[in-house]
């Protein structure tokens, strides 16, 4: 079960929607979480990544049985690192079709 941090909450708007309410927020981010892709590839520290209908990118930490999301990123480079406003294009583990801005 992924569970949010307020961190990862403040991150989301910090990095993908400013304008929004941290309620908002928070709403938005746990109505998407059912639908969250867990990816194969593994942040360096060897975190896991899960990415959101919406686009977003999380980071969790494994505790017991929960992942906890410690961060919300825009994007993400071949190395599992936030990065910029662009997907790199020869990340595998993600759709061909990500390459563009977003």
């Amino acid at each position: 079960m992924l569970i949010l941090t307020a961190h990862a909450i403040e991150q989301y708007r910090n990095r993908l929607a400013p304008s929004t309410s941290h309620k908002d927020a928070e709403a938005l981010l746990k109505s998407e979480l059912p639908r969250a892709d867990r990816l194969k590839q593994k942040t360096p520290k060897g975190d896991s990544l899960w990415r959101l209908p919406c686009g977003a990118y999380l980071i969790s930490k494994r505790d017991g049985v929960d992942d906890i999301v410690v961060t919300v990123l825009a994007t993400l480079d071949g190395n599992g690192r936030g990065r910029g406003r662009r997907i790199m294009s020869n990340d595998t583990t993600l759709p061909e079709d990500e390459g563009d801005e977003q």
